[in-house]
Order: C-alpha cells, then structure tokens, then sequence
C-alpha cells in the first residue's frame, strides 16, 4: 500500500492517525512537468516529517501521444460522467500501481470538515441571455439556493459530493475493477 498523498486536510489526517513506522508508508504526489506545486511541496514536507519516502508522480511527454486514448477510457469507465480531464488521472495511477498496487487517499476532506462549497452560482447579466434561457438560469439558481437549505454538512455530504465529485469516484472504481479484470484473466492463463 502506498499513501497518495496532497497537500489536503484529509491527507494529513490519515498520516497524523495512521502513525506508520519509519518508512512503512511510501507516499506519492501527482505533479506536472516543469515544477513542484504547492500540493507537491506539502506532501514532500508531509512525507519527510512522517519519517516516509516520497516520490513525485511527473506527467511526462509519453502522456501527450497517449491522450485520445486515455480520454476516451475516462469517458467510457465513468459512464461519461468524467470528461476528458480524467486522462491525466488515469495516466498517473497508472505509474502509481508500480508503486504499490493499493492507493490510500483521502477526499473531501476540506468539504467535510472545514464546510467547503465547491459551487456557488452566480448572478450573471441577464440582458446578455435569451428570456427563455434567463428565466431557466434563474429557476436553477432558485432550485440550488432551495437545495442548500438546512444543514450545511449535509448539503455537502449528500449533494455537492455526489452532484460535483461523482466522476472522478466513478472513474477510479471502474478503473481499479477494469484493472483487476485484467489481472485476474492475466494470471488465470
């Protein structure tokens, strides 16, 4: 098992609670190609506090020429729920399972426990819309003002989680069953 490791609230929980033994929990960040983010900074403070190894999982060029494939699996495992951005995605766990074959993450850490909402609609100039189109914005922002009423924790854990962050939960799900799929027809041979 390896630790995939942010910069976020729920990362450094399961770290802080985990305890694990000096070098028992590699740790792995997901980074882009030219420089280490802020997210991949922390994990890396994170990990070397923890007394654990950590690795920055770089998307590399070899991503590019495999995009039209990976963004059309993120598509198709998420049951296009997830859009093309869930290549990348797919792309990093890949090296990840070299890693370790068992990714431990946290998520919706900050949404849970500090009250985030992710989404907020806003007003726009309506004079820039066709009526019709105005007054169906309007209705939706009516109905989702309607939505967030009575308790902010369970509008969070019960809307926006499922309404905005189901694709990436379903991509990953299908992608570790597709995975696993494919291990056990592999090794049944």
């Amino acid at each position: 098992m390896a630790m995939s490791l942010t910069g976020g609230l729920d990362g450094r929980m399961i770290m802080a609670w985990a305890n694990p033994a000096p070098g028992a929990l590699p740790c792995y960040t997901f980074g882009g190609a030219y420089r280490a983010c802020a997210d991949v900074k922390i994990a890396r403070r994170i990990a070397m506090l923890c007394g654990q190894s950590h690795q920055t999982i770089a998307v590399r060029a070899d991503f590019l020429a495999n995009f039209p494939s990976l963004a059309e699996k993120a598509v198709f495992i998420s049951d296009g729920a997830m859009d093309v951005t869930g290549a990348v995605e797919l792309y990093a766990n890949r090296i990840a399972r070299q890693i370790a074959p068992v990714r431990l993450t946290g998520n919706y850490g900050s949404e849970i426990l500090r009250g985030n909402v992710a989404f907020r609609p806003r007003k726009l100039t309506e004079t820039l819309l066709e009526p019709e189109f105005a007054q169906s914005v309007r209705t939706a922002g009516a109905t989702y003002q309607a939505e967030r009423n009575g308790h902010p924790l369970s509008f969070i854990a019960f809307k926006q989680v499922p309404w905005h962050h189901y694709a990436r939960l379903a991509s990953n799900n299908r992608n570790l069953r597709f995975a696993h799929l494919i291990s056990t027809t592999i090794s049944s041979r």
